[in-house]
């Protein structure tokens, strides 16, 4: 079976486990030094975690130290600035730190925490500069999208600044792609297809080159499994299901219907959803993305009256189709 997590993809791509290693900027934060606030958010217990302040040099080989008797000798390792955050400060101060924790061979990524309010052009521009090099993640913490529990947790910020930090992040780069496909993958039924919805809208909104060049596909899921004394039929659709069992009529069967994609046996989704020479793959092409987004900001969106006459006007064409159970 197919499952691609984290830990397996950086073992097959650098050949070893790697591990995170905990470093210190030494930047304070905007709700810590009385830009915003001087008590900081309520989750912050304003000592840092993990790290070891000092020269980014000793702060490596204390931090190895730390996971030598797990990591062996062979290992390579992620430079984590954590604590606090790490882009609140002087971009020339900042370049020099990121730089030392990127410079040993046995580094082969740099994480960044911090907060979207603290990434102006500057930093912008250092962080690109620096995933030319090796990769760069970035944290970003989104506690809450609610405005009344932000102020609960002293955040100092609201969900704009945050989208907006996205999307300043996601000036996307296709040649800095790493795979051929962008392969989506929900559960068959309609829930499946909301959430398919909004991934679509997302790619669209964000990285619309992925689609325009034909790198986003949907994975089919089937909705039934039709087993009989001598073989097994998988149905994407009723109209598959019913063909199925004109096929069969007369044999003996059991009709299974889909639960969703995590209680599917590993054989079925190895067979019909991962497997790329038995998948069904759809290239979603730039014309339906852009009839998705349209559709998702109609129905999903602040247009009420709009959302109104379109359900009195073409709901009736979907109703064999609604999950009313």
């Amino acid at each position: 079976m197919y499952w691609n997590d984290l830990n397996s993809r950086l073992k097959a791509e650098y050949g070893c486990k790697v591990y995170k290693l905990a470093l210190s900027s030494g930047c304070s934060c905007p709700n810590r030094d009385g830009t915003l606030d001087t008590r900081g958010c309520i989750f912050c217990d304003g000592a840092g975690a993990f790290a070891e302040a000092g020269a980014i040099p000793d702060q490596l080989a204390a931090a190895r130290l730390r996971v030598a008797a797990k990591a062996g000798t062979d290992a390579k390792y992620i430079a984590y600035f954590q604590s606090f955050t790490n882009t609140y400060g002087d971009a020339d101060r900042l370049r020099a730190s990121y730089q030392a924790a990127m410079a040993p061979e046995d580094v082969v990524i740099l994480s960044i925490a911090t907060r979207p309010d603290c990434l102006g052009p500057d930093i912008l521009g250092l962080l690109e500069d620096l995933n030319r090099v090796k990769p760069v993640w970035l944290e970003l913490g989104l506690q809450t999208i609610h405005p009344e529990s932000a102020r609960y947790l002293r955040r100092g910020y609201d969900l704009p600044v945050f989208d907006r930090a996205v999307k300043d992040l996601n000036q996307f780069d296709l040649n800095n792609l790493r795979w051929s496909k962008v392969i989506l993958c929900t559960d068959g039924d309609v829930d499946g297809f909301q959430i398919r919805t909004l991934l679509l809208t997302m790619l669209y909104r964000l990285t619309p080159t992925l689609i325009e060049e034909g790198k986003v596909f949907i994975a089919e899921s089937p909705l039934f499994e039709i087993t009989t004394k001598d073989q097994t039929y998988f149905a994407y659709t009723e109209a598959e299901k019913e063909t199925f069992l004109k096929q069969i009529e007369g044999q003996k069967c059991t009709i299974q219907r889909s639960k969703g994609l995590g209680e599917n046996e590993p054989d079925m989704m190895s067979f019909t959803t991962m497997n790329p020479e038995t998948r069904r793959l759809i290239q979603v092409m730039p014309e339906d993305a852009a009839r998705t987004s349209e559709m998702f900001d109609l129905l999903l969106g602040d247009n009420l009256s709009g959302r109104k006459t379109y359900i009195a006007e073409n709901g009736y064409l979907y109703i064999d189709s609604a999950d009313v159970s």
